[in-house]
């Protein structure tokens, strides 16, 4: 599949990236309208609002792109973006931006054991980097402007790369979601995530509630029993013990019945 396919076929998708430094952010935006780049909060919002219904993909945006994106959504530039951005690169819980916006529909294209730098590797491609620090606090001059735009502009195109190689992940997501909407016209798909730990803090957000959760078994991180924490689903979870259990119950009684049947009457007597 070329890259003009994908657009042609998934017209409502957007891949996407943000870059933050301490006086400098920008967001490059790859889509069927071509590539936007942006650097201004207002252009931003304008943009955002005119494709609210788009399905905004990035490399593991849901663990960072997707709440830098609410963060200059709402606002929350200069210092208190930076601050963000270093807590969601360390691995560390923020409250600053005040998250993605109501009804924001993203998909993850990211690999939880491979950066995207390996990936570009493993396609074959080359491996651009970066010669700004992150921790840069100067000002920024036109010339580092347009390299951060390069780099950026660079992630976004290997992202879509990436996305073609696991577009049968992105089509499996979409037919759940028009199997569910199809037959259950009154569920409300409310949102994804990108594992049970994001899963977890979606759910502890005051308003946030699932009655069904689905959950892509190589998103399990060890902590899915928490989900029962925050939810009433408990007493209709079957976890995998309890399937098994039941399964080796049914086999036992099927050696039973085996077992107890009279072979004699499968003889015809002369």
């Amino acid at each position: 599949m070329t890259t003009e396919e994908l657009f042609e076929k998934y017209p409502e998708i957007l891949v996407y990236d943000f870059e933050v430094f301490k006086r400098f952010w920008c967001v490059v935006i790859v889509s069927a309208e071509g590539t936007v780049v942006i650097t201004d909060q207002v252009q931003f919002v304008r943009f955002y609002d005119s494709h609210r219904d788009c399905i905004w993909i990035g490399y593991n945006s849901n663990h960072y792109d997707k709440f830098i994106l609410g963060a200059v959504y709402n606002a929350c530039l200069g210092d208190t973006l930076y601050r963000a951005s270093q807590d969601l690169i360390t691995y560390r819980r923020t409250q600053r931006g005040g998250g993605a916006p109501d009804g924001f529909i993203s998909y993850d294209t990211g690999d939880k054991f491979r950066s995207l730098k390996e990936l570009e590797a493993f396609m074959g491609h080359s491996i651009e980097e970066s010669s700004i620090p992150f921790d840069y606090d100067g000002e920024f001059t036109e010339e580092m402007k347009a390299e951060t735009i390069k780099y950026c502009t660079h992630d976004v195109l290997e992202t879509v790369e990436v996305l073609k190689r696991r577009i049968y992940d992105f089509m499996a997501q979409k037919s759940l979601t028009r199997i569910l909407t199809q037959n259950f016209p009154d569920m409300e798909i409310v949102g994804t995530t990108g594992s049970v730990k994001s899963t977890l803090e979606w759910l502890k957000t005051p308003g946030n509630h699932a009655d069904v959760i689905f959950m892509d078994v190589e998103l399990a991180d060890g902590e899915t029993e928490l989900i029962d924490g925050e939810t009433e689903l408990a007493e209709n979870r079957v976890t995998y013990e309890e399937k098994k259990a039941e399964a080796l119950d049914k086999i036992e009684e099927a050696k039973q019945e085996i077992a107890d049947i009279d072979m004699t009457q499968w003889y015809v007597q002369d």
